[in-house]
């Protein structure tokens, strides 16, 4: 499931929020508070931590180009540079605001 790109994991609200919108998803499987999905054409995501320090919602703009907005931990942030979701160019800009 590594190697698929239209697999998510899915969460309920009770344990910190992680959901998939899409014009189709099929349940894979369930492994204790997760399930996967399969989604084709995902035109949302939401994520809530479970501490609740993050909360961050991607919307579809074109494709797979997409908005992220909300608010993330310094712990998510590493989590999404690591993920390659965040770009160096995107820490320079912060870096230069700050």
């Amino acid at each position: 499931m590594l190697e698929d790109q239209d697999i998510f994991p899915e969460r309920s609200t009770e344990n910190g929020t992680m959901y998939v919108e899409a014009e189709d998803k099929e349940t894979l499987s369930k492994k204790g508070e997760i399930q996967f999905v399969r989604a084709s054409n995902v035109i949302g995501i939401i994520y809530n931590s479970k501490s609740g320090s993050t909360r961050l919602k991607w919307r579809q703009i074109r494709n797979d180009l997409g908005k992220l907005t909300g608010e993330a931990s310094t712990n998510s942030l590493v989590n999404l540079f690591a993920a390659r979701v965040l770009d160096q160019s995107y820490l320079k800009a912060q870096v230069a605001q700050a």
